[in-house]
């Protein structure tokens, strides 16, 4: 899914986008903001959480007699060291 298909979907989390730009931003801003945009690409709701929400699509799909892996959002802790590559990449010009 393309970033703008998911901000046109889920436009509540288009202020994550003034969050890449801005050099005062803190770790935890970054963070919560990267994990928000992970739920709304994996098509959860605004008050999902990515735990929760990654339970939830494991418990779905764990229905089926196949689960697959890659078909689950990430972790919490990989995807806040994919929101910081993101915002270094940012900041530094996308290279």
């Amino acid at each position: 899914m393309k970033m703008l298909d998911v901000l046109q979907k889920h436009p509540q989390v288009i202020y994550v986008i003034p969050i890449t730009l801005q050099p005062e931003t803190t770790h935890e801003e970054i963070v919560s903001a990267g994990k928000k945009l992970f739920v709304a690409m994996y098509g959860g709701g605004v008050s999902n959480t990515l735990h929760t929400f990654r339970y939830k699509i494991f418990v779905r799909s764990a229905v089926n007699a196949k689960i697959h892996l890659a078909h689950l959002p990430p972790i919490e802790e990989a995807a806040d060291q994919h929101a910081y590559r993101t915002y270094h990449q940012s900041r530094s010009g996308w290279k």
